[in-house]
């Protein structure tokens, strides 16, 4: 499997710019844990969607194959 992750303390979305991101992601609260979003983006161009203003990690991720 491959991993990704990003943190931002302001949120946000995040750009996609590698085509070796993994495409399924979720979003934490790094501050409680939860889970505040989570989908596939579409590769290479595309962005990880977030409106920003809190703290968030994001987790782009591959299961082994």
């Amino acid at each position: 499997g491959r991993l990704f992750v990003c943190f931002r303390a302001n949120g946000g979305a995040v750009p996609i710019v590698d085509e070796k991101v993994p495409r399924d992601y979720r979003i934490v609260d790094p501050r409680t844990g939860e889970t505040v979003a989570s989908g596939r983006h579409a590769g290479a161009g595309d962005s990880i969607p977030d409106e920003g203003d809190q703290p968030r990690v994001y987790i782009c991720y591959s299961e082994p194959a």
